[in-house]
């Protein structure tokens, strides 16, 4: 069942960027500036620390944030995750340091017309 999230109830941690395809970043925001919708992401159930915990969607989430919405559209497995054994410091995926993204974009581009 596809329901909104607010983005501060999805678990984020220092790792959520490593990897991050910033083309493809790009691409959704593109679709989020244009009106349409990306397909929804997919969350495991909140878990003790009470975040949804993200299965497939970190890029769509990361471009949900850097275009300034408060909620995206998810489905939702039941269940419950402990993430204390991989993830010790768990905060709102809202605590991004959007700055250092933007920074990482910018040198991407720089970098693909050099």
């Amino acid at each position: 069942m596809t329901k909104l999230v607010r983005l501060d109830a999805i678990a984020s941690n220092a790792e959520c960027l490593e990897g991050v395809d910033l083309m493809m970043v790009a691409h959704y925001r593109a679709l989020l500036r244009e009106g349409s919708k990306p397909p929804p992401i997919l969350l495991w159930g909140k878990n003790r620390e009470k975040f949804y915990v993200i299965s497939d969607g970190n890029h769509r989430v990361l471009a949900a944030l850097l275009e300034g919405c408060t909620h995206i559209e998810a489905d939702i497995v039941k269940g419950v995750v402990a993430l204390s054994w991989r993830w010790p410091r768990v905060a709102p995926v809202t605590d991004v340091r959007l700055d250092l993204v933007r920074r990482e974009i910018r040198r991407d581009r720089r970098k693909r017309s050099a």
